[in-house]
């Protein structure tokens, strides 16, 4: 009944309660009913942290060379960061243009959160993921976090160069962890043209 994130909606509930229950519950009665029966059969949130490292080690074992990392924070024991490079991304790096775009883009949901990526473009100007990396913020440690994990699979030299929007956490992340490497920004219209190539 629930799949791909599809289920019953509120009226729905209402009629299917009404039809085998001859009840007539509020409409707030109704749209819980459908958050409590979707917990039921997917989980959640806090659920699925909490198998993370079990996803994150069968990764690994069978994706070979997979990078990743968690950091919690210790206080209350909540999730901050979450770096992801796959192996196949990382040895495929090496025949890839050392031109690299790195962007965010912003989670909603119960936790909100950012997706922080880097990729670059092969010779067929196609593009190519290279990491991925979850933080509950964008600012100046999520960033220098993000760019110290992908420095041993990035490394820095002077033909290194970084293409990102203007935001300073991300200038100031990889000016801390990339010496030689080169940081210029694109304007909207690059970024459309990049990214509308697809894969």
């Amino acid at each position: 009944m629930y799949r791909e994130g599809k289920g019953p909606d509120t009226s729905e509930i209402w009629r299917i309660i009404f039809k085998n229950l001859k009840s007539r519950p509020s409409y707030w009665k109704s749209w819980l009913e459908g958050v409590i029966s979707k917990e039921m059969v997917r989980g959640t949130a806090e659920h699925g942290y909490f198998y993370l490292p079990a996803f994150l080690y069968m990764i690994n074992a069978l994706s070979f060379g997979t990078t990743y990392s968690i950091m919690v924070n210790k206080i209350d024991c909540r999730f901050m960061y979450y770096f992801l490079s796959l192996g196949p991304y990382i040895r495929g790096f090496t025949h890839m243009r050392k031109v690299i775009t790195v962007d965010d883009t912003h989670l909603y949901g119960k936790y909100e959160s950012v997706l922080l990526s880097v990729v670059a473009q092969n010779t067929e100007n196609h593009i190519y993921p290279i990491a991925f990396c979850i933080v509950d913020k964008e600012n100046d440690a999520s960033w220098t976090f993000f760019f110290e994990k992908l420095k041993p699979i990035v490394v820095d030299g002077p033909d290194l160069c970084f293409i990102s929007d203007r935001h300073k956490s991300i200038a100031n992340g990889i000016a801390k962890a990339y010496n030689d490497a080169h940081h210029r920004y694109y304007n909207d219209a690059h970024r459309k043209g990049i990214f509308s190539r697809g894969v």
